[in-house]
């Protein structure tokens, strides 16, 4: 993704100025997810540009495979390494712009922005309500012919316009770049979104959108979620699309897979677990009465089961302090998410039948890689050649591996069993 502030009138010099970058040099600033670039491409007495291009690093996101443009014009070249996210490119502008941001000079100047790229389910009203209050004009262009947005997500090139001190140009696209991202938790992590909505209360206080844009940025379900023993979180509107579901297991094989499962964590006397893609809640329950687990995870990429499974805690028999054993973490399943790290068992079920192959790879890498859990324990349902691909996964991860059947009955689910190498 790209964006490009240009000045054109007597204070183009002026404009690079207050960016506080040397107008002959490309300076580079790392951030969490690549590398963003700044530079002025033309300068003049009556013109000024300047750009912060954003490169992401394609082994931190995780998602091989997801990365393509060769050959494109810089236009659609720049779009399609985007990977939708205005929460990502808000991340990388703030690193770069830092000095930028803290500065006190409220010098206004004419701007024109052009983010390339930018991706929203909002409608082109609601934007418009957005930035009128800010002082901006808003102009949003379609990318011609372009094939790389997702179902619910729409491409176009968002341009502004407006008279504006350059920090509060920057610090007001921050914000709707954040706000208008649905995945911006995903990206950004509960603490630095908290840290976002606390900067942007001076600007909200007053907008007649306010209320709004902060619901946008603090009510989405993606926020992690610890059980409120007086009631649910708020729910709201969002509309999850389609998302691949974890096949649902009979009662009997239920009972056997549960209590197969408490008979391996009482064994290796496990603090935590984490279960990806849980939406099993009675399963859930069973595990968190364990008294050697103080911390449960339960994640899922849609908002829908983690909502049912709350619904049902609220209204089960679990005691307090089983309670707040749980911790729900609504995230894509292949995104490193900060809170995944320091569990010491992980457990998947169902996900061959549910993900193309390259994402099951990345799964592997996350889980394996980032988290790296003392145990990995692995169920399929009639998955040919699976323990041939467990097999695998251990040669090239650090770990050994058992294959189990269920039981001697239900000998068609198996069970990878990935025990963590010890390491000297």
């Amino acid at each position: 993704m790209l964006i490009s502030i240009t000045h054109k009138g007597s204070q183009a010099e002026r404009l690079v100025t207050l960016a506080q970058i040397d107008a002959a040099e490309v300076v580079t600033t790392e951030f969490r997810y690549g590398r963003m670039h700044c530079f002025v491409p033309q300068l003049a007495s009556d013109v000024a540009e300047i750009v912060w291009l954003m490169e992401l690093a394609e082994e931190r996101m995780l998602l091989p495979g997801m990365f393509t443009g060769s050959g494109h014009p810089l236009r659609q070249y720049v779009h399609a390494k985007s990977f939708a996210s205005g929460a990502i490119l808000a991340l990388a502008l703030a690193n770069a712009c830092q000095k930028i941001l803290a500065t006190a000079d409220d010098t206004a100047i004419d701007i024109d922005i052009l983010v390339v790229g930018f991706e929203s389910p909002l409608d082109a009203t609601t934007l418009h309500s957005w930035l009128r209050p800010l002082g901006w004009q808003l102009k949003l262009e379609d990318l011609p012919g372009d094939d790389t947005t997702s179902s619910h997500l729409h491409g176009r090139d968002m341009r502004l316009k407006g008279r504006q001190p350059l920090h509060k140009a920057l610090s007001h696209l921050q914000l709707i770049l954040t706000a208008a991202d649905p995945d911006h938790i995903y990206w950004l992590g509960e603490e630095e979104t908290r840290a976002r909505i606390a900067q942007a209360q001076a600007v909200l206080a007053s907008h007649p959108q306010g209320t709004q844009i902060s619901k946008s940025m603090s009510a989405y379900p993606g926020m992690k979620q610890r059980f409120a023993l007086g009631g649910l979180f708020e729910e709201d509107d969002i509309a999850d699309g389609a998302m691949p579901q974890t096949p649902a297991l009979s009662a009997e094989i239920r009972k056997i897979w549960s209590e197969q499962l408490q008979a391996w964590i009482e064994a290796g006397k496990y603090s935590s677990v984490l279960f990806m893609d849980a939406d099993d809640a009675e399963l859930a329950f069973q595990i968190a009465a364990l008294p050697c687990l103080t911390k449960v995870t339960l994640s899922h990429a849609l908002q829908e089961p983690l909502q049912h499974i709350l619904q049902q805690a609220n209204a089960s028999e679990l005691t307090d302090e089983e309670k707040r054993k749980f911790l729900l973490l609504r995230f894509a399943p292949t995104f490193k998410h900060p809170d995944l790290p320091g569990h010491e068992l992980v457990i998947l079920r169902g996900i061959q039948q549910c993900y193309p192959k390259w994402h099951r790879d990345a799964i592997v890498s996350m889980v394996c890689g980032h988290i790296s859990p003392k145990r990995i324990i692995w169920m399929e349902e009639s998955q040919a050649q699976f323990e041939n691909w467990a097999s695998g996964v251990a040669k090239k991860h650090p770990y050994s591996l058992q294959i189990h059947s269920l039981s001697a009955t239900h000998n068609q689910h198996q069970v990878a069993i990935f025990d963590a190498n010890e390491t000297l």
